[in-house]
């Protein structure tokens, strides 16, 4: 795979680490508290009896203090991560959720906390320019009672004297914003010199958003919902086209819960543009799943500050990676944190969306990716999607840069919605893929600049045809509902005849991965009426009537003409890469007389997003046709014609012309079919491993195509695991219904509770057939 190989990090000497320790010697102390697990295993290996029985000699024999000394400060991690839902995130710091309480046990050394004598307070601050007026610095007095919901407060829950350590409980409330804190302990005691005061800097913690609160903005009342949109790390993201009920699954780990994954999402929200050009207004905002959905979106891709992924679309992809090649957020975000945050490169539509995925189920925020099947991209904002064709050859000419691509992919975040009048709470569509700028709407108040970010657009709004509800609810509207416009002009670019419109040829299908199985929820109802119905005009006119630009030089109130021929292409089911493609097309004639008539069907391999990428056959025929007749045309595209020309999804355009020798009138249809690549790699290794074990793992590549395939190899990738033999080459031909078998040997890296990664295959003719693994990892 491509992409740019990691900077080695240049070790630091011995010297310079002493020397750091001997200037902060409070260094030690947090490294221990916060590494104690390695440190001890490392003391037990190297060091002997004798040695731990002279350092317990010094401890006994020094002399007491009289102001209370803190021995530790326990997080109880595992029992505030069990209530707080937040147990299967693999990071150092305690990951808690605002809207709850949380425990913490703080043991004494020299003797035990006497409430007459001694006071404690816990503090939490956040930002690097945090203080108590900007409310990003919370002081906390242990009292007997506890405060109000909506602040920070800490009640101490118990005394226990004999084991020298009270029990805290702290309340984090709802408007808490979202990030890492750094705690410290203030003790003030009294002793015969009077009050002493003592502060011990312990640790982080991360706070995140709590959709298992009712307080909480993000609060969602279903719980098959939450363990889908929060805790689940696993699953697919719909790709491809739309066929008779049936589209395209991308297999993806989301890995919300991987190390180095959350700190990774905090890093991308501290370096956003308007994040670092005003950080303390800024900082207010990340309460808030407005703000910081809009935030990651921006973040997500490279465009603007130091995002995260670069797109393309070209086809061309030689000094990175192929796009298909992703099926694994943790990957990408981990390249990007390995390369100094260098953008990684390449990512289209649904790696965006499993990104943004990740990045907002990471803080909290309940979020899936969805997928709209032929989706507008209307770049001039008037809600139509205008084709403009020469009226002789028929021939499509760039007077404009709207699109319909294939397959679309975004995201939907849930939350309420206070911020704006009306009930617009709910999914709201946020989208990462660099498409439009839209307003940055940053806390200066500044909205001139713009970035590569959408949303979050209420979906409500969206299917209401309420545009200016929200933000880009417009460009979301025109992605689901545009109408599509077929313009006939001349060279000098003036129309010649009617128009020709399509009210139903964008937004057929709108899936997402239902909730608790391996299967796409259709979800068209939630953006738009039934096709045609009186409301979906309705709200078509009332979001045309908002649209911000005209059509260039052309009425906006165009005529419909109607067509004299009614065209059916058949779709192509189970067709395979590898085989022969045969188009059949049905054209009936509805003009109410006989017709004399040319047909033409040509057929081009696309990207994903709705551009030609090279003429694959074409194929034309003169008819006679009496009125209500119809007829069937037939045409095979061979396997050499386009094997070498697919790109991005295999997806094949087949575009069908039929125009009338007697009056012009002309009928247009498209379909877009995506060949289909059958399950070849087989994976077998254990459920699960201890960590210390060596464990094998087989990789099977049987070809089930209907050609043979050159030039094979078998990789075996993951992350959080050392692999051995992990590369082989087939070595000849394989041949339909052959296989070639390699085994690999992988151990887990310490502090990895799952391990993940695919089995990768490539040959001349198929680039890529892959297959996903993982695996639990016990200790």
């Amino acid at each position: 795979m491509g992409g740019n190989p990691s900077k080695p990090k240049k070790p630091m000497t011995a010297e310079k680490v002493l020397g750091i320790m001997e200037e902060y010697p409070q260094y030690v102390q947090q490294y221990y508290k916060q590494n104690e697990d390695e440190i001890e295993e490392y003391i037990v290996e190297n060091f002997w009896e004798e040695d731990v029985a002279r350092w317990l000699n010094k401890i006994r024999n020094r002399s007491p203090k009289e102001n209370l000394q803190v021995r530790k400060i326990d997080f109880l991690k595992i029992r505030n991560t069990s209530t707080h839902h937040t147990s299967s995130y693999e990071n150092k710091s305690l990951v808690i959720r605002r809207a709850a309480d949380f425990t913490v046990d703080v043991i004494f050394g020299n003797r035990s906390f006497d409430p007459e004598r001694d006071d404690i307070s816990i503090i939490f601050s956040i930002g690097a320019q945090a203080s108590q007026a900007n409310k990003s610095k919370m002081t906390c007095f242990a009292s007997d009672k506890p405060g109000k919901k909506e602040k920070w407060y800490c009640v101490l829950e118990s005394v226990d004297s004999e084991a020298k350590k009270v029990t805290l409980k702290v309340h984090v409330p709802a408007t808490a914003i979202i990030g890492s804190y750094k705690v410290s302990l203030d003790i003030v005691s009294g002793t015969k010199a009077g009050r002493v005061k003592s502060t011990h800097n312990d640790a982080n913690i991360i706070v995140l958003f709590n959709p298992y609160s009712k307080d909480d903005v993000v609060y969602m009342e279903n719980e098959d919902w939450r363990k889908e949109y929060v805790q689940e790390d696993n699953g697919f993201i719909n790709t491809g086209t739309y066929t008779r009920g049936t589209t395209g699954k991308k297999k993806w780990d989301f890995a919300q819960f991987d190390q180095g994954v959350l700190d990774s999402v905090l890093l991308m929200i501290q370096k956003d543009s308007r994040v670092q050009a005003q950080p303390i207004k800024s900082l207010k905002k990340c309460n808030s799943p407005v703000f910081l959905s809009r935030v990651l979106a921006a973040m997500v891709n490279s465009n603007d500050d130091s995002g995260v992924l670069t797109g393309r679309w070209t086809g061309k992809y030689d000094d990175g990676h192929n796009p298909s090649d992703w099926s694994d957020s943790a990957k990408i975000i981990s390249e990007w944190r390995d390369n100094d945050y260098k953008a990684v490169k390449y990512g289209q539509c649904w790696v965006f969306s499993g990104l943004l995925t990740t990045a907002m189920r990471a803080i909290g925020i309940p979020a899936r990716s969805v997928t709209n099947f032929k989706s507008a991209h209307d770049t001039d904002m008037n809600q139509t999607v205008d084709i403009y064709l020469d009226s002789k050859t028929y021939e499509k000419i760039d007077h404009t840069s709207d699109s319909i691509w294939n397959f679309h992919v975004w995201n939907e975040a849930y939350f309420a919605r206070p911020d704006l009048q009306g009930d617009y709470g709910g999914w709201q569509v946020v989208d990462a893929t660099p498409q439009e700028e839209s307003a940055i709407l940053d806390p200066s108040g500044d909205n001139s600049k713009g970035l590569m970010q959408c949303g979050p657009a209420p979906v409500k709004a969206v299917k209401e045809g309420d545009i200016n509800i929200g933000s880009d609810t417009g460009f979301v509207f025109s992605e689901v509902n545009a109408d599509k416009v077929y313009w006939f002009v001349d060279k000098g670019g003036n129309v010649t005849r009617p128009p020709i419109v399509m009210t139903r040829a964008v937004g057929v299908y709108i899936g997402t991965k239902a909730v608790g199985k391996y299967q796409t929820e259709n979800i068209i109802s939630q953006y738009k009426y039934p096709e045609g119905s009186a409301e979906e005009r309705k709200a078509f006119h009332k979001a045309y009537g908002m649209g911000t630009r005209e059509h260039q030089g052309f009425e906006t109130d165009y005529e419909i003409v109607p067509q004299a021929f009614e065209i059916t292409i058949q779709e192509l089911e189970n067709a395979i890469v590898g085989q022969d493609i045969t188009t059949k097309v049905s054209v009936k004639n509805v003009s109410g007389k006989k017709q004399q008539a040319n047909i033409k069907i040509a057929e081009k391999s696309m990207k994903n997003v709705g551009k030609s990428y090279a003429a694959l056959g074409e194929y034309t025929k003169d008819f006679e046709l009496g009125s209500g007749k119809d007829m069937s045309f037939t045409f095979t595209l061979k396997k050499d014609d386009y094997i070498q020309h697919l790109v991005d999804d295999y997806s094949i355009n087949i575009n069908v012309t039929v125009v009338s020798s007697l009056d012009g009138n002309t009928s247009i249809a498209e379909l877009d079919a995506t060949l289909g690549l059958p399950d070849c790699v087989t994976i077998k290794m254990p459920e699960s491993f201890h960590w210390l074990d060596e464990v094998e793992v087989e990789a099977v590549i049987k070809n089930l195509l209907p050609m043979p395939l050159s030039k094979g190899s078998l990789t075996v990738e993951g992350r959080g695991i050392d692999i051995s033999s992990n590369y082989a080459e087939v070595g000849k031909p394989l041949q339909p219904g052959e296989s070639f078998t390699t085994k690999a040997k992988l151990k887990a890296r310490y502090g990895w509770r799952r391990v993940y990664g695919e089995v990768i295959f490539r040959s001349a003719e198929v680039r890529l057939l892959k297959e996903n693994y993982r695996t639990k990892v016990t200790t």
